[in-house]
């Protein structure tokens, strides 16, 4: 009887297609790693962008939205909660007096440029402008 040699291992072809699988899921997966962290970044920008809007509307409320009218002021650069976001962000606001009393409808956009493209955000919200001395003599303040 004769003994028969039985190699164990892997032969040159398998290997080679064990690479070459290898090498094509470790390239999916950083292809998945590259467009998550690109979406996150894309994503921080508009998490920013809406901050800047809320810091521009708690001022204007703060002012008044009387002072804001009066001043025409309707655009401008929203100052940044750090110096990275000073300045980047522009805003514009669209002012509409309401038929209720003092109430005004304020819509604003935020606009920014990021790598060659221009970002946008728009939302619109309704302030109380202050009431005249007449009416509020009539409210009983």
């Amino acid at each position: 009887m004769m003994a028969r040699n039985k190699k164990k291992g892997f032969t040159l072809v398998e290997a080679l297609l064990a690479s070459i699988i290898l090498a094509a899921a470790a390239i999916a997966i950083s292809a998945i790693s590259v467009r998550c962290l690109s979406r996150t970044s894309f994503n921080q920008e508009y998490e920013q962008a809406w901050a800047a809007m809320d810091r521009q509307l708690v001022s204007i409320e703060t002012a008044g939205i009387d002072q804001f009218i009066e001043q025409g002021i309707m655009e401008g650069y929203v100052q940044g909660a750090n110096e990275e976001e000073s300045g980047k962000y522009r805003w514009q606001a669209e002012v509409e007096n309401e038929a209720i009393g003092k109430l005004y409808r304020i819509k604003m956009t935020i606009t920014w440029q990021e790598k060659n493209h221009l970002h946008q955000i728009t939302a619109e919200t309704l302030l109380n402008g202050q009431e005249t001395g007449a009416s509020v003599a009539q409210a009983g303040y």
